[in-house]
């Protein structure tokens, strides 16, 4: 009587339904994690190996020049 009492008592089902949905959202998440690893470990890679890969991300992202190379930055203007 008291393991039936453990396994459909005091709301028991609901929590073990509960604790699969938090499974299957825990897997998907690792998955999603597993797959952004994976990317960037594509990026680090080609930044490593690819001086074009290297020389793109240090202009996009640092905003870095060759020496005497100028740089235009134009911003567009709202109408008021």
């Amino acid at each position: 009587m008291t393991a039936l009492f453990a396994l459909f008592g005091d709301d028991s089902f609901s929590h073990l339904q509960a604790m699969r949905q938090s499974l299957t959202q825990q897997v998907q998440r690792n998955a999603d994690l597993r797959d952004e690893v994976g990317a960037l470990r594509r990026e680090v890679l080609g930044l490593q190996s690819d001086p074009r890969a290297l020389e793109k991300a240090a202009r996009n992202e640092l905003g870095m020049a060759r020496p005497n190379e100028k740089i235009f930055i134009f911003e567009e203007r709202q109408s008021p």
